[in-house]
């Protein structure tokens, strides 16, 4: 607060430096967890930077977006579209943003249309094979169902593989919405093969009763189950749970998720007299990322 008293009495509001100071001072008070006090020198950053650089400037819009990050929805809408506007990384974000707003509307074709509009921008910022485009295309294709989203999730699928590698999280949870997507469009013994490859990774990077693992261990057996796969290569997705939870004894997990989702695994195996509790977490029980 003080260094940005000094610009001002040296510069004037109106100048760059006391913008730069506003806006330093609001990343630094956010970064401390104060949430308000950071809003309020963001706010009077996009002010200086409206005097300064003009409303369309990139700065501008920059900080606009750092600002609404902060602020709740309704507020936050109309500094989205204004930042959208940027050609900079920031309107990716805003983008985004605003696709999120339509898609908890129930708009997914509006939603589908901002994400699009930020794959578009993403790609130019970042590149073709960029992390950060991978999962754009993984957001996009959540919003679409059928062909078209299992192509953009296996173009994102190569991308994460490529420059992540197999074993990460990120490629597991795309590798996860992969497979559902396969499942829903009647491709269930890839979809099986994809489900398996992401409970490997949740397990050995999670482990064996996270609830990830879980619900990929689920994911599989559901497209097992579509492809009338009740032999060997069910089994095998199925047999981890006894030393999972201990002993076989499926009262001891100790998360009412891994308990319900083990036993809806557990009532699959051959011979098994276990019941199903209602509530048991299904395959979006972690929202598809």
């Amino acid at each position: 607060m003080k260094a940005l008293d000094q610009q001002r009495a040296r510069y004037g509001e109106a100048d760059p430096n006391t913008a730069q100071a506003a806006r330093d001072l609001g990343v630094f008070l956010i970064r401390q967890g104060d949430q308000a006090a950071g809003r309020t020198a963001l706010e009077a950053a996009v002010r200086m930077d409206e005097a300064v650089f003009g409303p369309a400037a990139p700065q501008t819009l920059s900080d606009l977006a750092k600002l609404a990050g902060l602020l709740e929805p309704a507020a936050a809408e109309p500094r989205w579209k204004r930042a959208a506007g940027s050609s900079d990384a920031g309107a990716v974000r805003a983008l985004g943003k605003l696709g999120e707003f339509r898609q908890q509307d129930g708009d997914h074709a509006a939603a589908a249309k901002l994400y699009r509009q930020a794959v578009q921008k993403e790609e130019a910022a970042s590149g073709a094979a960029s992390v950060r485009l991978a999962s754009r295309l993984n957001t996009l294709a959540l919003a679409l169902q059928g062909e078209e989203a299992i192509v953009l999730l296996e173009r994102a699928l190569r991308i994460t593989t490529a420059r992540l590698g197999m074993q990460r999280l990120e490629t597991a949870s795309i590798q996860m919405n992969l497979a559902n997507r396969l499942l829903d469009a009647r491709k269930a013994s890839r979809g099986a093969r994809v489900a398996h490859q992401a409970a490997v990774t949740f397990e050995e990077l999670l482990g064996p009763a996270h609830e990830r693992t879980i619900t990929s261990l689920m994911l599989e057996s559901r497209c097992l189950d579509a492809v009338g796969d009740r032999g060997i290569e069910r089994r095998e997705a199925l047999k981890i749970l006894p030393r999972r939870l201990g002993g076989g004894n499926l009262e001891r997990a100790d998360h009412f998720g891994v308990r319900s989702g083990a036993f809806r695994l557990a009532s699959l195996l051959p011979g098994s007299n276990q019941q199903v509790p209602d509530g048991g977490i299904g395959h979006d029980a972690f929202g598809e990322s």
